[in-house]
């Protein structure tokens, strides 16, 4: 299975966390260190879930970027997640001014759509500095052994 993970970069580490598996997350110093120390981590945490007799999540977890003109144009992440009641979604390098739930994945897009743009026309408006766009994303494969 592959599960998405999501990089952030701070101002002296890197930061990661897997949408589909709540609490798994990993930090390092470079983005590389950060992606080795996630595998583990993954892993950890299904060992932990199987350990507990719990479900293994599938990984449903989408990508998209929202892309805002202007000067300068920034394209941001966005994360999707399903839900119980539908979809929420956020954008990493925005939270929390950009998080969004929906019951379809098309009205939650949209949604983010208009909250990335408005609060980025708002900061440009106020003359405030708009975020550098900085998350990245990537998968992690997982071998699930047959219980």
């Amino acid at each position: 299975m592959k599960y998405l993970v999501v990089y952030e970069q701070g101002d002296s580490n890197w930061s990661a966390y897997a949408p589909d598996l709540p609490g798994c997350i990993a930090t390092g110093v470079t983005h590389e260190e950060t992606a080795e120390t996630m595998r583990e981590a993954i892993a950890f945490h299904i060992d932990g879930l199987r350990e507990g007799g719990d479900a293994i999540p599938a990984p449903s977890a989408q990508v998209g970027m929202v892309e805002v003109p202007g000067e300068p144009a920034a394209r941001y992440l966005v994360v999707f997640g399903r839900e119980s009641s539908g979809y929420e979604a956020h954008a990493p390098d925005l939270l929390p001014e950009c998080e969004a739930l929906g019951a379809t994945l098309d009205e939650v897009r949209e949604m983010m759509k208009k909250a990335i743009t408005g609060y980025v026309e708002q900061l440009r408006a106020d003359g405030r500095a708009i975020p550098e766009p900085s998350a990245q994303v990537g998968t992690v494969e997982v071998e699930l052994a047959v219980a």
